[in-house]
């Protein structure tokens, strides 16, 4: 590599990490000052953020990188967001809104599944690096016609963009009362002890499909789903016949599929005709894991129908921490 390749490369590298962690620090710096932000700078939808801060860095500092560079800036943020796109799509898991939770985490408010890491160290830096290179062209177009209007051209956005900074982290104003949003109500754990049932069938991605009685119960299958989630969080899938150390090997998530009767149970990974028509027809199901929280899970008793099981009720909150049963 010829010494002006090792120059160029060194100087993507520098305005890289300063169009991507330079506006995540001003937004660090930004929040010990101004904790109550009336939006996140980082977070979607609006991603004031990256825009205020990779459109004055771009002025500031991307002003003196080559064109080439800037025009290069994007290509590693948006092959990440890219990858973790495809995590996303890869490991979706039954009677998951696949749309709706990935507009929730990559460019709406509604990230708190994710922590919002999707938003915060994917979209945002990319959208930085877009800002900055904009930026900075504009800069260089203004300082090669007149040097003194790039100056107060630089000066005007600078102002721009902190009076922008200010007016988004301003106190809101007071809201008018407004009628309560209608609560979720989740069914109670059921007293009913959870019925037999044996390992059908595992895949080496983490899912495992569950056989039990032909004739249980809703209540029997929901006590079946919480009996997989207390092993989920104590660690003690062994005791039910499931390979504990499978369950610790996920990546991000493993699924659990149960099934009343073994008739239909080879869905999931038959060749050909299915068993029991093209939908799905377990009877519950529970996902442990996902993204950065590894502990997250969900739990939904499904109704198959002849046409699919779109009519599932959800068990529990999957946002909301786990709580070991009363032992009273």
């Amino acid at each position: 590599m010829s010494e002006a390749n090792i120059r160029w490369l060194l100087a993507y590298v520098f305005h890289l990490v300063a169009a991507c962690a330079g506006p995540l620090l001003c937004m660090l710096a930004l929040s010990a000052f101004r904790p109550q932000a009336k939006f996140d700078p980082a977070i979607g939808p609006y991603f004031w953020g990256a825009a205020v801060f990779g459109t004055l860095l771009g002025l500031l500092v991307g002003r003196k990188a080559k064109p080439s560079i800037l025009l290069l800036l994007w290509v590693i943020p948006c092959l990440l967001a890219l990858w973790e796109l495809h995590a996303w799509f890869k490991y979706q898991y039954a009677g998951q809104n696949l749309k709706q939770s990935l507009f929730d985490n990559f460019i709406g408010k509604d990230c708190s599944a994710s922590e919002c890491l999707e938003e915060g160290l994917l979209i945002t830096p990319l959208l930085s690096t877009l800002y900055y290179a904009a930026a900075a062209f504009i800069a260089k177009l203004c300082q090669r016609k007149s040097p003194a209007p790039a100056r107060m051209a630089m000066i005007a956005c600078t102002a721009i963009a902190l009076t922008t900074t200010i007016g988004c982290n301003s106190t809101p104003a007071p809201k008018p009362a407004t009628t309560p949003a209608a609560t979720t109500h989740y069914p109670a754990r059921p007293t009913t002890p959870s019925p037999p049932f044996t390992l059908f069938h595992q895949t080496p991605e983490g899912s495992f499909t569950l056989v039990t009685n032909p004739t249980a119960t809703d209540a029997e299958i929901i006590a079946i789903i919480y009996q997989l989630r207390d092993a989920a969080h104590t660690r003690t899938f062994d005791k039910l016949g499931i390979p504990q150390s499978k369950v610790d090997a996920r990546d991000p998530m493993v699924w659990f599929h149960i099934y009343r009767g073994p008739k239909c149970a080879a869905e999931k990974y038959a060749d050909g005709k299915l068993p029991c028509g093209d939908h799905y027809n377990a009877s519950g199901d529970y996902t442990f894991g996902g993204g950065a929280n590894h502990q997250w899970d969900d739990g939904a008793l499904l109704h198959p129908t002849a046409t699919g099981n779109d009519n599932q009720t959800e068990l529990w909150d999957p946002n909301t921490p786990y709580t070991a049963p009363s032992t009273n």
